[in-house]
């Protein structure tokens, strides 16, 4: 198949699979918000590709290096996707510092933009080596953001399994260790591209990567889209088919279980024990593990660390409403809750009320002594 076409079928096949995940998906919106952002900037990549190189730029110049800041938005949305799967909505972080880069290269390039087409289609096609110092700074950072936040994004995913190592199924780890390969192997494509066009452009190398680098999108963009499928029809089903036994009718299972489960916290209150994990809790309910992960996925929209902990989080808080830090110091309210170690709490506390727990006794106390 010519290039040309290959790009054009890129860009359809990540423009449908994004409309999927914008519209039609709905089991982890939030995470399917970010995906579907994914492959609309893969989408657009695969589409100036093909204007390129079927000549359409020579019809349409004025659409020439519109896209110079994709390449710094793919890498921080790869990142967002990763750290919604296994952060949850729930977990702050600032997401529009990483979008700066992607505006600061319009900015500087807002003049070219606007050059006459005769000499953007010049620019266009020159090598970066023979242009200003602009277009080469731009060539070599503009291959930077995606190892880099592939880097982050796998890295992330290490430590998250390492964190739930005993209060996370076997099956969710296994789905978390598919999407680490494939980062990593989206790495190394990423690497082998960008040594070529630095060897293409400022060594007068001739390296042809434009079909290496379609072929290497569209498997990234394919299997992305594949993985992001299959999690939302519950992956689990697959691993069933391979030789461990599923629950056919899990939807049923976790509404029939989930009242049992809410009256479970609420009697026995299991998440103040600092070794409670899943299997240990599903056992004493009496369900499978994966039906108890797929009640906690479904209905709250949390894993079960981040469940678990913001139950922790709420008894704290009452211990608070009811003086118990005037007697106790705030570490020692902390065990009493259920964390067993001071640095997830004050982490997760933060992260979850957006300041300190020192910083939420002082507002209370000012609040109260303003209503007095």
């Amino acid at each position: 198949m010519p290039i040309h076409l290959l790009s054009l079928t890129g860009a359809i096949v990540s423009l449908a699979l994004a409309v999927y995940y914008m519209i039609f998906a709905g089991r982890r919106i939030h995470a399917d918000r970010y995906l579907g952002i994914l492959l609309i900037l893969a989408s657009l990549t695969f589409l100036f590709n093909y204007f390129q190189q079927s000549g359409i730029f020579l019809q349409l110049p004025g659409l020439i290096f519109l896209d110079m800041g994709i390449p710094f938005l793919l890498g921080p949305v790869i990142w967002f996707y990763v750290m919604s799967l296994s952060r949850g909505k729930n977990h702050k972080y600032n997401q529009a510092i990483h979008l700066v880069p992607a505006l600061v290269i319009y900015v500087v390039f807002l003049d070219i933009i606007f050059l006459p087409p005769e000499n953007k289609l010049e620019l266009l096609n020159a090598p970066a080596g023979e242009t200003g110092l602009r277009f080469k700074a731009h060539t070599i950072l503009q291959l930077l953001p995606v190892p880099v936040y592939l880097v982050f994004s796998y890295l992330s995913l290490v430590k998250y399994r390492v964190r739930l190592k005993r209060s996370h199924s076997s099956l969710e780890k296994m789905t978390h260790r598919w999407l680490s390969v494939m980062l990593m192997v989206f790495l190394v494509f990423w690497l082998v591209i960008s040594a070529g066009i630095i060897l293409d452009n400022f060594f007068n190398e001739n390296f042809n990567g434009e079909m290496i680098f379609t072929l290497g999108m569209m498997s990234f963009i394919v299997f992305i889209g594949i993985y992001g499928y299959l999690r939302n029809r519950n992956v689990d089903n697959l691993i069933a088919d391979a030789g461990s036994s599923h629950d056919k009718d899990e939807k049923v299972a976790s509404k029939k279980y989930q009242a049992s489960v809410e009256q479970f916290i609420s009697e026995q209150k299991p998440y103040l024990e600092p070794e409670l994990t899943l299997h240990g809790m599903a056992t004493r309910l009496g369900v499978p593990p994966h039906t108890l992960s797929h009640i906690l996925n479904s209905e709250y929209e949390m894993n079960f660390f981040d469940y678990i902990n913001t139950l922790r989080i709420r008894e704290f808080k009452e211990m608070i409403s009811r003086g118990e830090h005037r007697k106790y110091s705030i570490l020692a309210l902390a065990y009493e809750c259920g964390f067993n170690s001071k640095t997830a709490f004050y982490r997760f506390f933060r992260n979850k009320e957006g300041l300190s727990p020192g910083e939420y006794i002082k507002s209370r106390e000012k609040s109260s002594v303003l209503q007095a």
